[in-house]
């Protein structure tokens, strides 16, 4: 645990972001440019608030997964997705309760933005332009309070669902669909949705 908590990295040529213990990469400064490769390097938030106020300015991801409690919780993320032949971009989930809450995520090249934890992306503010290979990317807040009084600006998007309880109280989204496919909005759930638009 802590292992690596309020440290400083510049680091090139990198494999993989792997911060799995409870706080492990806890209020930490890391600057990270992966191999650019065939999948990208993978970005995984494990462990019990593992990444909680990190300031990490990352390239050439394949993957973001904040996946422990309160894994990415206030976080400040800057993540370049590896843009290869086939342009798909990467997938960024918050899947646990409060893993990226009153976080601020900002993805370039993006596969989709899903947001599955209760109180996952609660307060965050979130900026994910998707990748030009994908005809549209998903962005789905899918827990209990997933999404409330969050602030959401998607651009290419092709599918928007907000499902689940009290889902997106109070959230404030700004989306470009596609241009190719336009986009599918679904909201479902008990007190889902009030968004401002």
């Amino acid at each position: 645990n802590e292992g690596a908590k309020n440290a400083i990295w510049n680091i090139n040529n990198g494999a993989s972001l792997i911060c799995q213990g409870g706080s492990s990469c806890r209020e930490g400064k890391y600057n990270i440019k992966c191999i650019p490769g065939a999948v990208g390097c993978p970005v995984t938030c494990g462990g019990r608030e593992s990444c909680r106020m990190l300031d990490l300015n990352i390239t050439n991801v394949g993957e973001v997964t904040c996946g422990g409690i309160g894994g990415c919780k206030q976080a400040n993320l800057k993540i370049k997705c590896l843009s290869n032949a086939d342009d798909k971009g990467c997938p960024i989930s918050c899947v646990s309760t409060n893993s990226c809450y009153e976080a601020t995520l900002i993805a370039t090249n993006a596969g989709g933005m899903s947001c599955l934890g209760g109180s996952s992306c609660k307060m965050a503010n979130i900026n994910i332009k998707c990748a030009k290979g994908v005809i549209g990317c998903p962005l789905l807040c899918g827990g209990v309070r997933s999404c409330p009084d969050s602030t959401i600006i998607g651009s290419n998007i092709g599918e928007i669902t907000f499902q689940g309880r009290e889902v997106a109280i109070g959230t404030s989204l700004n989306a470009e669909c596609s241009k190719e496919k336009g986009c599918r909005i679904t909201c479902s759930g008990v007190n889902h949705v009030q968004i401002q638009h």
